[in-house]
């Protein structure tokens, strides 16, 4: 009877170090957990530096300029047309250029409010396609350099004070803020501004003009 016992705790003791062995084989294996490498970006400042971002913005202004000129045009022709209008004798061809008039200038009100309509919706385009080009950046600019994460610094970030702000204000920029300090080693945000900018030129794209330059 003893000698069964003890078999069957030889067997039991050799099944428990397998298993003992096979997890220490299974541990072994796993990979050891990866120390992230963090970058942090200041979004803001990404946009205000990039090459793209400055042409197109000047030729946005360049087009907010042309309809400002139109408008300024326009209003002109309607203090002429005016003038015109009230120095002519009552009868059919008055009556004929006051239709005219209300014709014109109506539609060059649906005109105005469709171009600025239309601009409103370019600009806001635009800078939708730049975040996500700095979003598609960052990637790449992350797996060049061996980045296991890349933030958006809010750091920066003030918190308003009263007036205007009022509480709930203060408390959902507090709420909202993430970041209260980065190391500057880890903003790589010249960098990024540096590699889209070449990308943009080797594209070619023109690099913007320096300060007070034309």
């Amino acid at each position: 009877m003893f000698t069964r016992v003890s078999n069957r705790l030889t067997i039991v003791a050799l099944c428990g170090g397998a298993l003992f062995a096979a997890g220490a084989g299974v541990l072994a294996t796993r990979r050891a957990p990866i120390a992230p490498v963090v970058a942090i970006v200041d979004v803001k400042l990404v946009l205000n530096g990039l090459d793209e971002q400055k042409q197109k913005k000047a030729e946005f202004e360049k087009r907010i300029g042309t309809h400002r000129d139109g408008l300024k045009k326009l209003d002109d022709e309607r203090t002429a047309d005016e003038t015109r209008i009230k120095a002519m004798a009552a009868g059919p061809t008055k009556t004929a250029a006051l239709q005219a008039y209300r014709e014109k200038f109506f539609r060059a009100g649906i005109d105005k409010e469709f171009n600025e309509r239309m601009m409103a919706e370019d600009e806001v385009n635009m800078l939708r396609d730049l975040y996500n080009k700095i979003d598609d950046a960052a990637e790449a600019l992350a797996k060049k350099n061996g980045y296991h994460l890349v933030l958006s610094s809010d750091e920066n970030m003030p918190i308003p004070g009263a007036p205007p702000a009022n509480i709930d204000q203060i408390s959902q920029s507090i709420n909202l803020k993430r970041m209260l300090y980065v190391d500057p080693q880890l903003n790589i945000t010249e960098e990024l501004i540096q590699y889209m900018n070449n990308q943009f030129q080797a594209g070619g794209g023109a690099p913007a003009a320096a300060p007070g330059k034309p």
